[in-house]
């Protein structure tokens, strides 16, 4: 019942009749995706060939109007012939399927034993931003004062290991309250279920009396498919700082020497 489709009296080319003659019929898919109507013919209809253009309905059904759903606009020409062979009270048929070909014209015979098929598809995507925050002990922190590089890792042999063509993100710098926010990591329903690694490291500067912080904070990503059109990606640090704090410290010193100068009078000093 996810989704609905229509048969409606047509002519041989495809034309849905209105008027007298005009008639309309809505189902909607069983297990399986199977699709079936159901039609009523009687001794008056012996002899006779009918036709029905069969489609998709988008507002109807369980799953209707979802824009995360991109529905088929296919439509197919069902040919029916209705013949009573073995006198026996049962009519019997004998049914054609159309398609379209390039003129949008229904001469494409489904033959064997291939019916009318829809194909919808389901899309789902996510976007996140890795942040973590920058700390500065005994200075001001200002916009700009340190770098910070990230990427997609996995564990190979129990270290972590940039993932070959992962998502990668460098020379981002903090912000003058520390924030730090990496690029967009894009997700699609294809990531449904998976778990993702990211690491992020601060460049090591050359700035006098900072005392840089070399930690390797390590950020997992749990995707899941709401099957709504939306997707939850949680993140938790698998290692490193807890609240993701890349904290430097400033330190200054130095060493003088006080001196005087000592005059003895009347005699020689040693």
């Amino acid at each position: 019942g996810e989704f609905s489709f229509k048969a409606q009296a047509a002519d041989e080319e495809g034309n849905i009749i209105t008027g007298d003659g005009a008639f309309s019929t809505s189902v909607t898919n069983l297990a399986l995706g199977i699709v079936g109507f159901s039609l009523s013919y009687d001794q008056d209809d012996i002899g006779n060939t009918y036709y029905y253009l069969i489609s998709e309905d988008s507002t109807a059904g369980t799953l209707a109007n979802k824009s995360y759903i991109d529905y088929s606009d296919d439509t197919y020409l069902a040919k029916v012939k209705v013949k009573d062979t073995d006198h026996n009270g049962t009519l019997d048929f004998e049914v054609t399927y159309y398609a379209k070909d390039d003129s949008d014209e229904y001469t494409v015979e489904l033959t064997g034993c291939c019916v009318p098929s829809f194909t919808n598809t389901y899309s789902a995507e996510k976007t996140i931003n890795l942040t973590a925050k920058k700390v500065l002990e005994n200075m001001t922190l200002s916009a700009g004062d340190f770098t910070f590089d990230a990427a997609q890792v996995e564990k190979v042999e129990g270290a972590w290991t940039p993932v070959s063509g992962g998502w990668s993100d460098s020379d981002v710098s903090n912000a003058a309250d520390g924030d730090i926010s990496f690029k967009d990591i894009d997700y699609t329903q294809e990531d449904d279920g998976k778990t993702f690694y990211y690491m992020i490291t601060e460049d090591t500067g050359s700035a006098g009396g900072i005392d840089y912080d070399d930690q390797k904070l390590v950020i997992k990503v749990e995707v899941t498919d709401n099957e709504d059109g939306t997707m939850t990606a949680v993140q938790t640090v698998e290692e490193g700082d807890a609240d993701k704090e890349f904290t430097n410290t400033y330190s200054a010193e130095k060493t003088i020497n006080l001196t005087a100068k000592k005059v003895l009078e009347n005699m020689t000093l040693s």
